[in-house]
C-alpha cells in the first residue's frame, strides 16, 4: 500500500507536468498558427499589389505597339552588337594563340639548330638555358596579351546588354521623384 501511493504521487505529478507541456505547446502552436495565417495574408496583398503594378505597367508599355516594336528592335540590335563583339574577340584571341604557337615551333627549329651545332655539353646546355628562359618571357607576355584582350573583349561583349538591362529597368520603373 505505501509502495502504491508511492507510485501514485510522481504519476500524478508526471500526468499533470504533461498535461501543462501540452497545454503550453498547444497555445504555441495555435500563436505559430495565427501568425502564420497573418503573414500569409500580408504575403497575398503584397502579390496582388505587384500584380496590378505589373499590369499597369505593361498595360502602359504595350499600348503603342511602335514604341513596343522599337523597344525590341533595341534589345535585339544589342544582342547583335554584343555577339559581334565577342566574335570579333575570339578571332583576335584564335588569331594571338597561332601566332604563339607559330613563334614557338620557329623558335624550336631555330634551337635544334643551335643544338647541333653545339661544340660541347656545356654549350649545349647555355642554348638551352637561353632557350627556356626567352620561352617563359615569351608566353608570360603572350598571357598577359590574352588576359588584357579578355577583358576588353568582356567589355565590349557585355556593354550593349548592360545599357539595355539599364534601359528596361528604367522604362520599367517609372518616372523618378
Amino acid at each position: 500500500m505505501a509502495t502504491a501511493k508511492r507510485t501514485a504521487k510522481p504519476a500524478a505529478a508526471t500526468a499533470a507536468a504533461n498535461g501543462t507541456a501540452d497545454a503550453a505547446f498547444g497555445a504555441a502552436q495555435s500563436a505559430a498558427e495565427d501568425a502564420f495565417k497573418a503573414a500569409a495574408v500580408g504575403y497575398e496583398k503584397v502579390i496582388k499589389m505587384s500584380k496590378e503594378q505589373a499590369e499597369k505597367a505593361g498595360v502602359a508599355f504595350f499600348a503603342d505597339p511602335d514604341e513596343a516594336t522599337a523597344f525590341a528592335r533595341d534589345n535585339a540590335d544589342a544582342v547583335r552588337e554584343s555577339s559581334a563583339a565577342l566574335t570579333q574577340g575570339m578571332e583576335d584571341a584564335g588569331k594571338r594563340w597561332a601566332g604563339f604557337a607559330q613563334e614557338a615551333v620557329e623558335d624550336g627549329f631555330a634551337v635544334a639548330g643551335r643544338l647541333a651545332a653545339a661544340k660541347d655539353l656545356q654549350d649545349m646546355a647555355r642554348i638551352q638555358v637561353a632557350w627556356a628562359q626567352d620561352s617563359l618571357n615569351r608566353f608570360v607576355q603572350a598571357s598577359g596579351e590574352m588576359q588584357r584582350l579578355s577583358r576588353t573583349v568582356a567589355e565590349q561583349t557585355t556593354a550593349p546588354i548592360t545599357a539595355r538591362a539599364t534601359a528596361i529597368y528604367q522604362r520599367f520603373q517609372g518616372p523618378t521623384k
